[in-house]
């Protein structure tokens, strides 16, 4: 057996692991088998700290061979650790060579990823670890009432491609909510669309929903209003499951700007709904 090219064979599998991320321990153990094929081995010692590895070996009627190899960087590349394991099970089993187990150590070092393909892995498992142990931010039943909106406003984007406004039937929501109560159970439904208080079976919708989830603890929930569509009787009835907050949309930072950009609402309309909500018993709204 050719020992220069034993201990060379080690010294590279060793090498890969520990630039790889593999533990200290874990290389010697791999390096140690492959040593131990030696024929008439009388001493092998192995030394691998986080940056070199030292390795000795000696068979009877031959000095000592000893290679030094300082290890300069490290990654975690799991998948390389797993493919020399993989060699040196099968070169210490019969199934290599120890000529071919060298090379096929030596086209490992060669193999490396793409930038992109780093970049991808590290999104993949960021969304991973989000999805996990993250909360999404929508945790609830989002029903859509109607797509589109009749309302205008200049530079909407949404109100422009979605038209003609379509609204869905009170009995398919009511339908569609009883089948995702079901199977998801979720404990809260979101009536969502560009401008839910427009619906136009609104009010006797929310009552049906909420009368058929009640005893399920299921609640209902508009998202931002339109300060000029608040109802006090539907926002109430909301109320009866899972007390929530009120958030108002009042559009843009001045009466100026609202009317620029078509929004159709006044100060006055806020201070109203406001108004009435405090007046319903609320004391804070956003």
């Amino acid at each position: 057996m050719d020992l220069q090219l034993l201990i060379k064979t080690a010294m590279s599998a060793g090498e890969l692991m520990l630039c790889s991320g593999a533990e200290t321990y874990r290389v010697e153990d791999t390096m140690y088998h492959i040593l131990k094929t030696a024929d008439n081995l009388e001493m092998s010692e192995v030394l691998v700290v986080m940056t070199g590895i030292t390795a000795s070996v000696k068979v009877k009627g031959e000095k000592v061979v000893t290679l030094v190899k300082r290890v300069e960087s490290r990654e975690n590349n799991l998948s390389r650790v797993v493919s020399v394991n993989d060699i040196s099970r099968r070169y210490c089993g019969g199934e290599l060579s120890l000529q071919a187990a060298y090379e096929e150590l030596n086209s490992l070092k060669k193999k490396e990823y793409r930038r992109l393909s780093y970049s991808i892995a590290t999104v993949a498992v960021c969304v991973g670890f989000s999805l996990f142990f993250g909360e999404i931010v929508h945790d609830r039943i989002m029903l859509e009432v109607f797509r589109g909106c009749s309302r205008g406003c200049r530079f909407c984007h949404a109100g422009m491609v979605y038209r003609p406004v379509r609204e869905r039937k009170p009995e398919v929501l009511q339908d569609l909510a009883r089948k995702l109560v079901d199977n998801t159970g979720y404990n809260e439904i979101s009536l969502v669309s560009l401008s839910s208080a427009d619906y136009s079976c609104l009010a006797p919708m929310v009552h049906s929903m909420i009368e058929e989830f009640k005893d399920d603890r299921v609640s209902v929930s508009l998202p931002s209003l339109r300060i000029d569509s608040f109802c006090v009787a539907i926002a109430k009835e909301i109320q009866a499951v899972r007390k929530s907050g009120l958030t108002f949309a009042p559009e843009a930072g001045s009466q100026k700007m609202r009317d620029v950009i078509n929004k159709g609402v006044t100060e006055e309309d806020l201070m109203n709904a406001v108004g009435a909500a405090f007046e319903s018993g609320w004391n804070s709204v956003k």
